[in-house]
C-alpha cells in the first residue's frame, strides 16, 4: 500500500465505470492508475475527484514494476473551484496537463518538479489578473525540470534563437533555429522572467507566435513529443 500526493495529468474511461490514469506523484514520479466503478451513479470514490491537474492524497495498491496500480481511496488535498469554473483558466489547465503528460516520463521521485507543478497549479486557481500569459510563462519555467532552460542571451547581434543549443546565435538556420518573430519574443520573454517573474501582458498574436516557438523547443528536446491538441483551442480561447 502507498499514501501519497498526486496530481492528475490524464484520465481515460475505461470499461463501463472505471478510469484509467496517469498521475504525478510526490514519492514515486509518474503513476499509472485504474480507478474502479467511479462512474456509478451510487460509488464512494466519484470521477469528479479526478479533474485534470487536480491536487490529491491518494491510497494505492501499489508494487513496483506493475504496469497499474489500483486505488483505494482519494481525496482533494484542496478544492480548486476557480480551475473547474473559470473558462479560461479551464483551457490553460487543459494545455498544461497535455504538456505533461507529453513532457514527463520519470518514473522515479523528483520532489523539485512536483513542488514546482503545485506551486503553478495553487498560482493559477487564486490568479485575478493576466491570466491569458500563465500556460506561456509556466512552459519556459518547466524546461528548467526537464533540463533545457534557454538562455536569456537576445542581443542585436544574436537574434536567432537555436534549438539545440537553447541560446540566441547570429545566424539562422531554418531547421536549428526559430523565425525572426519567435526568437525575438521570446528574448524578450526571458528578460522579463530574468530574476523573477514578471507579467508578460501579450496580445493574441504575440502568444501564438511564442507559443508556436516553444512547442519547436519542447519537440527538439523530448523525444516523441510530438503535435499538442490543445493549443488549437488556446488561440481560439486567447485570441
Amino acid at each position: 500500500m502507498l499514501l501519497t500526493e498526486g496530481i492528475v495529468l490524464r484520465t481515460l474511461k475505461y470499461g463501463e465505470t472505471s478510469l484509467i490514469l496517469d498521475i504525478y506523484s510526490r514519492d514515486k514520479g509518474l503513476i499509472s492508475c485504474i480507478a474502479g466503478g467511479v462512474r456509478k451513479s451510487k460509488t464512494r470514490l466519484h470521477a469528479a475527484t479526478f479533474q485534470l491537474l487536480q491536487l490529491l492524497r491518494v491510497n494505492l495498491y501499489y508494487k513496483e514494476g506493475d504496469r497499474l496500480s489500483r486505488i483505494k481511496d482519494a481525496q482533494p488535498v484542496l478544492v480548486l473551484n476557480d480551475l473547474l469554473d473559470h473558462p479560461i483558466k479551464r483551457v490553460i489547465v487543459i494545455f498544461m496537463a497535455e504538456l505533461l503528460q507529453k513532457s514527463i516520463r520519470e518514473k522515479e521521485l523528483n520532489e523539485g518538479l512536483y513542488n514546482f507543478l503545485q506551486k503553478s497549479i495553487l498560482e493559477l486557481n487564486e490568479l485575478t489578473d493576466h491570466i491569458a500569459d500563465f500556460h506561456l510563462t509556466f512552459m519556459i519555467e518547466l524546461t528548467s525540470f526537464l533540463g533545457f532552460r534557454p538562455v536569456s542571451n537576445f542581443a542585436d547581434q544574436r537574434p536567432f534563437f537555436d534549438l539545440q543549443d537553447g541560446q540566441f546565435v547570429a545566424i539562422s538556420h531554418p531547421r536549428n533555429t526559430l523565425t525572426n518573430d519567435e526568437s525575438l519574443l521570446l528574448g524578450e520573454v526571458l528578460d522579463k522572467l530574468e530574476g523573477e517573474r514578471q507579467e508578460l501582458s501579450l496580445n493574441g498574436k504575440k502568444r501564438r507566435i511564442l507559443l508556436s516557438g516553444l512547442i519547436r523547443y519542447y519537440q527538439y528536446h523530448v523525444e516523441g513529443f510530438g503535435n499538442m491538441k490543445s493549443p488549437e483551442v488556446i488561440h481560439v480561447v486567447l485570441s
